[in-house]
């Protein structure tokens, strides 16, 4: 790389750490905007990467079609212009809401915070419904097939959408619910390590982990202080879990450094893609295939036989060497939806993502419903980390339609109590001027 590039790294990591420091400090004063979440995590995944392949020189084996663009002066400019831009965005819109420190570590939640019983007890049915339909399409074996034995065998489905919203459920049950839910908190809590076993994913084990500490300091039982502690100590324990995964099922024997720059790293797809735009490169078949992709995932295969493989798919394929086709290539990169947009729309697409990137997390930062805070927290952990198509609308789909259906049951349920309440009243009043 030439020393150029090097300079514009540096800039961009330096505006980046600056970022970081004040969200450090945002963090130890309690500020529980989820701003300095996001942050956390585009950090982790955007910014740390380059700054660990500046310092590191590797170069990609399988993917070696990225390594032209990572040399690129052109395509570093603008992956570092994006960085920047989005760091300020975040810091011109977040909320600047200094709490108190608390005394202690457990802070007593308000009523307010909690959701009705109702609610917690549909959240558990939820996660009872989701446990059966596994067993009923696999069958009770597969609790002792082993850790994560749908890897080995893809005909084995495990409905990943509704275990994702029975762990958002989870959190909602386990943190926000009163104390009559006890049995629940304790059968939903075997019923999630049951999925987080047989699901066998690192992803959805980082997920959880990471979920499950902000849901700690959302719901005011910690402070900042301790948060980030035990981010920094999740970090270490799912990176080192992620490496020691790699080599037990993927025989992977690459380094940790490596492992950073390849699976947790998001910066050398997005360079690729700025490097294909700029010489000509179609990566994917069509122009909007990407947000097709994104929008229809939903849609079975099976009643629309040539929908557009989700753009993981496609990237995958010219990072390798492949020509560009409609086909399924078995394996993927993770990529993030500033992927999907910039395919389809181009640098306006990175326009759009940020504008909407800052729009998402304002709307999650006044969310008052409990369930719409935790749907919001892992819709940010997923734009930062995984792709859209796979891991975001299906989730999306089925838990903003369980929310409705278990606020539509609630609030008839209060509804008919108030009519039924108010013509008693009414009936009494007659009967005493009668």
């Amino acid at each position: 790389m030439t020393s150029l590039i090097y300079i514009i790294r540096f800039i961009a990591v330096i505006w980046c750490s600056l970022g970081l420091i004040v969200i450090f400090r945002e963090i130890r004063h309690n500020n529980r905007s989820v701003f300095c979440y996001a942050y956390l995590l585009f950090y982790v995944f955007f910014v740390l990467p380059l700054l660990v392949h500046s310092i590191y020189n590797f170069e990609y084996e399988s993917f070696y079609k990225a390594n032209d663009a990572l040399k690129d002066v052109f395509s570093n400019f603008i992956y570092c212009l994006f960085l920047c831009v989005i760091t300020l965005l975040v810091f011109y819109k977040y909320n600047k809401v200094h709490l108190k420190p608390t005394k202690g570590t457990r802070v007593k939640i308000r009523k307010e915070y909690q959701v009705p019983n109702r609610v917690a007890r549909a959240c558990f049915g939820f996660i009872v419904f989701t446990f059966l339909l596994i067993m009923f399409k696999n069958g009770f074996s597969l609790l002792f097939k082993g850790y994560g034995y749908r890897l080995d065998d893809p005909s084995v489905e495990i409905y990943e959408p509704l275990i994702t919203v029975s762990i958002l459920f989870y959190f909602v049950l386990l943190f926000y619910s009163s104390k009559k839910c006890i049995i629940e908190r304790l059968i939903s809590t075997v019923l999630v390590i049951i999925f987080l076993y047989i699901h066998g994913k690192r992803f959805i084990l980082a997920q959880f982990a990471i979920l499950l500490i902000y849901s700690i300091f959302m719901s005011k039982r910690i402070n900042g202080t301790t948060l980030l502690f035990l981010f920094g100590l999740s970090f270490v324990a799912v990176i080192g879990f992620a490496y020691l995964y790699g080599m037990v099922f993927k025989k992977n024997v690459n380094s940790l450094v490596e492992y950073v720059l390849i699976d947790l790293s998001r910066h050398y797809t997005l360079m690729y893609q700025f490097y294909c735009e700029k010489i000509g490169r179609a990566i994917s078949l069509h122009r909007f295939d990407a947000i097709i992709a994104d929008i229809l995932s939903i849609v079975p295969r099976s009643l629309w036989k040539n929908k557009p493989y989700p753009f993981s798919n496609s990237i995958t394929r010219s990072l390798v060497g492949l020509p560009v086709a409609n086909e399924n290539i078995g394996w993927s990169t993770t990529i993030t939806i500033f992927s999907d947009l910039f395919d389809s729309f181009s640098y306006f697409g990175l326009i759009i993502g940020a504008i909407a990137l800052v729009a998402i997390l304002r709307k999650v930062d006044k969310a008052e419903h409990v369930l719409f805070q935790v749907l919001g927290c892992y819709l940010i952990t997923c734009i930062f980390t995984v792709q859209f198509a796979a891991y975001i609308t299906p989730v999306l789909i089925y838990a903003v339609l369980s929310i409705i259906m278990v606020e539509l049951l609630y609030n008839n349920v209060y509804i008919l109590r108030r009519s039924f309440y108010e013509k008693d009243v009414i009936g009494q009043k007659r009967e005493i001027r009668c």
